[in-house]
């Protein structure tokens, strides 16, 4: 779920309207989640969605950060 943010997070200006977007957009889609999947909210699940917040994050991250150094690499053979 966090991928995309993550994804879409990279390189945008940090402390902007978008980037609080991309942090703070997922967690209400989490929270209906957890309600459709009957996860419920008990106290040592947190720990769990927040890892797995936080590595989705990260992943994106890496996969935006990825593909544009491939991105720029074959721009500077191609010119």
């Amino acid at each position: 779920m966090n991928i995309p943010f993550g994804y879409w997070r990279e390189g945008v200006k940090r402390m902007s309207v978008k980037w609080f977007f991309y942090i703070h957009a997922p967690v209400p889609l989490i929270s209906i989640f957890r309600d459709v999947l009957d996860v419920g909210y008990v106290w040592y699940s947190y720990p769990f969605v927040i890892a797995l917040y936080l590595v989705g994050q990260t992943i994106g991250q890496k996969i935006a950060r990825y593909r544009l150094q491939k991105l720029k690499q074959s721009y500077k053979e191609n010119a």
